[in-house]
């Protein structure tokens, strides 16, 4: 009984962990990407600006 609950604990430890972990990567992935298009946006920004001169 004492050894099922031991698993039990683990296994819900693991699955906590490995939430956290799936959160925290999904946010730095969320992240990345508004960084990436910002940058994107960026770039066509000045290019549009120097080719219209």
């Amino acid at each position: 009984m004492i050894g099922d609950k031991k698993v039990v604990d683990m296994e819900k430890s693991l699955l906590l962990f490995w939430l956290k972990f799936k959160f925290y990567f999904e946010i730095k992935l969320i992240q990345r990407s508004l960084d990436f298009a910002r940058d994107g946006i960026t770039l066509a920004f000045f290019i549009t600006k120097e080719f219209t001169k």
